[in-house]
């Protein structure tokens, strides 16, 4: 698969907007569409083990009007308030420069070949004016047959109410788009086989990284990557059946996928209790009124190994390398977090987060493997007990020490900033 690749909408990753029915559409006169799509979709239904969805439709929608296409039920409001959001939240955690501009609108969608609106349209970004099947490419089938599932999961899961379900959290949201895109990673790998006879590493291959941002490839990606090694595992252990429950009643966090077996364990996630671990109004008093909150909730496992390796170069399996294991291991006792993003009209910033582990050593191997990260390059000076890392694009990483199973933090725009977000815990 190359850097054009399979979606949902909405553009679910780290920001929930109301968007409608949920996201996605066309105009009301689109540029070609076929109905024809019978044996394809009975091929796809068969290989997932389900009915296949009637009235289902195909549309061909061209590279310029894709965002008219898939952002058709927001607002400009909507969609500037999406980037921005998202532009703060990986400027803090350093995966985007302060001093360079970003548009990410316009980024994520380049890499975005085609779509399922839940109105029941499967769109494929193409020059053609129609979607004939004798007419796509091998790439477009694929990206067609990915879609094509899809549709079959809305059928019979109602992918926007289970969405809904999980959009109060990056973590949770992030862990239900795994299952639901490892699903179709897989079965559009099964189909390809069966259908094209291409072998399934090669449909599963994902190359021309352009100079996307390494952390912003990790997260688009990891539903692809992660969640179709997670969804293979589940399947050969479990069968199709138990899939199918986990699109019921979606995992609650990311280290259900980079740890499968979490998924039949029982295992859950710990609640953090905001009043008692991270007071909200406390900080944003010390942050001063002028500071919103823009972004609460849970990183999850998986932002905060995204966060650590920082611009270490991507690949796909990531996740399992060698060269990352000091923080894959790191992170691996999270049992549960909470964090705040601030940010005030001047661009100021800050993000602080709790975060809860298995025991004190695992609290004790995150803090020292993020300390020493933190402080690689930076300059360091010491307040009291904590530690101020000055990074060389600006940022301010405030490091508190272990307190039993659990470690806080903060990252700001300037020392001012990150001391303040964390003042009312040191107070507490």
């Amino acid at each position: 698969m190359t850097l054009a690749t399979r979606t949902l909408v909405p553009l679910l990753l780290l920001v929930t907007l109301a968007l409608g029915a949920c996201g996605g559409g066309g105009p009301s006169e689109p540029r070609g569409y076929s109905g024809e799509l019978e044996d394809l979709l009975e091929e796809v239904a068969a290989m997932r083990g389900l009915e296949a969805p009637p009235d289902l439709q195909a549309r061909a929608v061209a590279p310029e009007d894709l965002e008219d296409v898939y952002w058709a039920e927001a607002t400009e409001q909507e969609k500037r308030l999406w980037a921005d959001i998202r532009t703060t939240f990986f400027r803090i955690l350093g995966h985007l420069d302060p001093d360079e501009p970003h548009d990410l609108l316009y980024d994520q969608l380049g890499l975005i070949g085609g779509f399922y609106s839940y109105d029941k349209i499967l769109w494929v970004v193409t020059d053609k004016d129609r979607i004939e099947l004798d007419e796509l490419s091998q790439h477009e089938l694929l990206i067609l047959a990915h879609e094509v599932v899809h549709a079959i999961q809305d059928h019979h899961f109602d992918l926007a109410r289970n969405y809904g379900s999980t959009s109060h959290s990056l973590d949770a949201a992030l862990a239900w788009a795994a299952i639901v895109e490892g699903d179709a990673m897989y079965h559009e790998a099964r189909w390809a086989e069966a259908a094209l006879g291409l072998p399934v590493d090669e449909v599963l291959t994902f190359t021309d990284w352009g100079d996307a941002p390494a952390g912003l490839l990790r997260e688009f990606y990891f539903p692809y990557t992660a969640g179709a090694e997670a969804v293979t595992w589940f399947i050969e252990a479990h069968g199709l059946d138990a899939l199918n429950e986990l699109l019921r009643d979606p995992p609650s966090a990311t280290s259900q996928i980079l740890h499968p077996e979490l998924l039949s364990s029982g295992w859950e996630p710990e609640y953090i209790y905001s009043y008692s671990t991270l007071p909200q109004r406390q900080i944003r008093v010390s942050l001063g009124w002028l500071f919103g909150l823009r972004l609460s909730g849970s990183l999850g496992e998986f932002h905060l190994a995204n966060y650590l390796l920082g611009d270490a170069p991507f690949h796909p399996d990531w996740f399992k390398r060698d060269e990352n294991r000091v923080v894959l291991d790191a992170v691996a006792g999270w049992t549960g977090d909470r964090y705040y993003l601030f940010e005030n009209p001047e661009g100021e910033a800050a993000l602080v987060a709790y975060v809860r582990f298995a025991d004190e050593d695992e609290a004790r191997e995150f803090a020292e493997t993020h300390h020493a990260i933190a402080t690689r390059d930076a300059e360091v000076a010491m307040e009291g007990d904590l530690t101020l890392a000055t990074q060389d694009d600006g940022r301010v990483v405030v490091l508190l020490e272990p307190l039993g199973r659990s470690v806080t933090f903060a990252i700001g725009t300037s020392a001012e900033v990150a001391l303040a977000a964390v003042a009312p815990l040191l107070e507490g």
